[in-house]
Order: C-alpha cells, then sequence, then structure tokens
C-alpha cells in the first residue's frame, strides 16, 4: 500500500506477521507506506523481517534509514524518512519491535499511554503468541490467539460492538463476534470461549461432536483445538469444553450464562435411548472412551 502525499494509509483489527522484505525495494515484508502518515489501531505487527510498514520518498537503497528496515531480522515498523514528514498514530496494538520507529518501549504489564505493547532493544521483542495460519473457522485461514496471549483483551476498551468504534465480528465473520470476554482482543482474531468450536456464543453438544469427530486430528479452533496444540484435538481440549459446557454469550450490556456452574447437563441421544449426562459423568465417558457414541 502506498499513500500519496498528505494521504493516510489505516491499519485496524489487522494481524501482520511472518512476512519478509526481499530487499529489492518492491516486495516489502508487510506494508510499505509511501509518503503518507500511518495510523495503526487493534493491530498486530511483529515476527516479520525487514520493516514491514515503511515510509520512503526517494532512494530506498541509499538512505541510511532503509538499511535499517532492509536488515534480516530488521523491524516490523520502519521510518519515518525525515523529509516526508509523516505522523505516526498507534493505539491499542502489539508491535513486536520498535527499531526505526518513534514509538518507545512499552513492556507486557506496562502499556504506553496509547495502549500499546511496543518491544524493543532493552526488554526484547514481543511475542504474540499466535497459533499457526490454519482453519479456525469463517472463508480464510487466521492465526489464532494461543491462551498465553498478551493481545487477549488488551484492545481498546472503549469500543462499543457494532456500532462506529468496532465491527461486529473478527476476520473470519458471522457468527464469530468481535468481543468475547466484554474487551476486544488485539489483532484480527477474537479469543472465544474455549468449547465454543462453532462460534455461535455458545458451548454445548454440537461443540462437543465437533470435538468427537476430529480427535486427535483437528488443527484450528473450528476442529476443536482450543489450546492450539501442535498434536492436535486432544483430551485436554474436551476437559475445556466440559469446564465451559453451558456457557453463553450473553447480547451487549446482558449477563452471561454461567460458564461454570457446579453441574451441567448435556441433553443427548446414545443409541435410541435419550438421557442426561453430567458434567462429571461425561468426563467419565471420555475417560472411557465413549465419545465416539455419541450422537444428536
Amino acid at each position: 500500500m502506498r499513500g500519496g502525499p498528505g494521504g493516510n494509509v489505516t491499519i485496524q483489527f489487522s494481524t501482520i506477521v511472518g512476512n519478509l522484505d526481499f530487499g529489492d525495494g518492491e516486495k516489502p515484508g508487510g506494508v510499505r507506506v509511501a509518503y503518507g502518515n500511518l495510523i495503526v489501531e487493534n493491530s498486530i505487527v511483529a515476527h516479520n523481517s525487514g520493516g514491514d510498514l515503511e515510509n520512503y520518498p526517494y532512494d530506498p537503497r541509499t538512505d541510511a534509514w532503509r538499511q535499517i528496515c532492509l536488515a534480516e531480522n530488521g523491524p516490523d515498523l520502519c521510518g519515518p524518512e525525515p523529509s516526508s514528514e509523516p505522523t505516526w498514530t498507534v493505539r491499542h496494538s502489539l508491535i513486536g519491535h520498535n527499531r526505526g520507529t518513534p514509538l518507545a518501549e512499552a513492556p507486557l504489564g506496562h502499556p504506553d499511554s496509547d495502549g500499546n505493547l511496543v518491544g524493543g532493544p532493552v526488554g526484547g521483542a514481543i511475542d504474540p503468541r499466535l497459533g499457526p495460519l490454519t482453519d479456525n473457522g469463517g472463508p480464510t485461514l487466521t492465526h489464532a490467539l494461543l491462551p498465553d496471549s498478551p493481545a487477549i483483551n488488551m484492545g481498546d476498551p472503549s469500543g462499543v460492538i457494532g456500532g462506529a468504534d468496532l465491527p461486529r465480528f473478527d476476520q473470519r465473520g458471522e457468527p464469530y463476534s468481535r468481543v468475547v470476554d466484554g474487551r476486544i482482543d488485539i489483532g484480527a482474531f477474537e479469543r472465544g470461549v474455549p468449547g465454543d468450536a462453532n462460534g455461535d456464543g455458545k458451548v454445548n453438544f454440537v461443540d462437543f461432536l465437533i470435538l468427537a469427530n476430529h480427535f486427535g486430528t483437528g488443527q484450528g479452533w473450528a476442529e476443536g483445538n482450543f489450546d492450539g496444540s501442535e498434536d492436535g484435538t486432544q483430551f485436554l481440549d474436551f476437559v475445556l469444553l466440559a469446564n465451559n459446557f453451558g456457557y453463553e454469550q450473553p447480547a451487549p450490556g446482558g449477563v452471561a450464562a454461567a460458564a461454570h456452574a457446579s453441574v451441567a447437563t448435556l441433553a443427548v441421544a446414545h443409541g435410541n435411548h435419550g438421557i442426561g449426562r453430567s458434567r462429571p459423568e461425561l468426563i467419565g465417558d471420555l475417560l472411557a472412551g465413549h465419545f465416539g457414541e455419541w450422537t444428536l
């Protein structure tokens, strides 16, 4: 992307990771902004090489700042080139490394005044803790936030879902809500409640069937791999589902159904017999290897 003189390039609710600048001035690691002003909001920019968001008004191969941008394992946000006089606006974002930017380091647990987490030479680069690019639901592949991701619940706290501030859904589209647990996550992906495989805002027997059908093979959230394990959907994912069974995402301003009730009941059919299964009974079934027998 290139912004002309006086123009703006705005990046919102995005994840820009794992990109490489080939060093020929035509294939940037991520996004190149020529001349214009840069606005980054609620986005992750990390794990890129050669500079991802650059301003270069002329001779990209001789300017000293450009050489920083092109260095292997270079910064995530690079620039600005002084003569272009661009402005930087970065809010509620996670920037892996601040080299080549006017941004001060803001380590984990200590966001800056604009809500950013920014890595740098003193504290080191910040790892956004993302899963692999895979099918987490929706029409495109995405990077899921792992359970320990610092991007969880660190987006703009004043945003209102469905309004001018926030979209209703994350990159995956409907039904994957843009806000779960009261506050938006940074980046393109909103981490849901573990157990809600289909993203409908509920943890119920439909999700249980998704896990059972992908046991040992599921690689993404939509296949029940909630912890991002490289081993695929495993027993721990069933335990996560069982712990949250009965959860229901509240409407904006509403109150969530209890996600950790003492006993939750599954209304299921086992063979030709309709029965109810409590959470302890469900876990017992899983331990006994009976999960493959359950059907709607």
